[in-house]
């Protein structure tokens, strides 16, 4: 994860928003993976703690 990408990057979708890089990497079995990149609004991962 890596907090507060669209203030770094000065990249935004909706003013006054800022955004997280949220990396998955998705792995079904050896031969199948995926990298997955979100944006989601900052601190929606991190409100419940």
């Amino acid at each position: 994860m890596f907090p507060n990408f669209s203030n770094l990057s000065g990249v935004g979708v909706v003013q006054g928003i800022s955004y997280d890089l949220v990396a998955l990497l998705q792995s079904g079995d050896y031969a199948n993976c995926s990298l997955i990149f979100m944006a989601v609004p900052h601190g929606s991962i991190t409100a419940g703690q």
